[in-house]
């Protein structure tokens, strides 16, 4: 939920290489965040995860989406670990 922890997780993460990835090798930044699109038609596509905060869910493994709690809106279940 905080800049910190999700650093924290990124335990496998090498600051020199990714300088060297972004700033030498000319590569796009790149983050661990879950990506939630909303279809627009015709072929277009927006990522609302930061908008609908399902962005930092930590590891995510599985994502279903069914009206969990039966009130005629479908909910998000999320499993990590």
């Amino acid at each position: 939920s905080d800049h910190v922890r999700a650093k924290t997780l990124m335990a496998s993460m090498n600051t020199k290489r990714f300088d060297y990835l972004i700033n030498t090798a000319g590569f796009h930044y790149q983050y661990m965040f879950n990506s939630l699109q909303l279809n627009l038609g015709n072929n277009k596509y927006n990522n609302i995860a930061q908008l609908t905060e399902t962005a930092n869910t930590d590891w995510s493994w599985s994502v279903l989406m069914s009206d969990f709690d039966n009130d005629e809106d479908n909910d998000i279940y999320i499993s990590n670990g």
